[in-house]
């Protein structure tokens, strides 16, 4: 069984590389948000097994974005991928439901251990 993703990322670039790592961990993109009101909206219209979730991004940052798709499923799996997490995103990210961070630059390695921790039934926190 595959696995559906969606991507939201302001930058292009990091979305192609995240659909290139993502393929290759088995997953299928179901789609891609360049900000976060078109993540809600593409999350709702695909409902995807993951979201990997930029956080500074146009028009509606990555939390608010993470905090509309939890209220619509508190299920969700969300991976925070951000350029740096600090203290307060991080905070505000984990008092949201998010398990699991990437702080770029993006590899293969550290995509792998978030997806593994989603996978995971303990409630721990793990930054990659």
């Amino acid at each position: 069984m595959r696995y559906s993703a969606l991507i939201v990322d302001d930058s292009a670039s990091i979305r192609l590389e995240l659909r290139s790592l993502l393929e290759e961990c088995g997953y299928t993109v179901a789609g891609e948000a360049k900000n976060g009101l078109e993540a809600i909206d593409k999350y709702i219209r695909t409902k995807p097994d993951l979201v990997t979730m930029d956080i500074v991004m146009p028009e509606l940052n990555g939390l608010d974005a993470t905090q509309e798709i939890f209220k619509y499923d508190p299920q969700a799996k969300v991976i925070v991928i951000t350029s740096s997490l600090s203290q307060k995103i991080r905070l505000k990210a984990e008092e949201l439901g998010v398990r699991s961070f990437v702080v770029k630059p993006i590899t293969l390695d550290k995509l792998k251990k978030a997806l593994e921790l989603l996978k995971s039934p303990k409630k721990e926190v793990k930054y990659g």
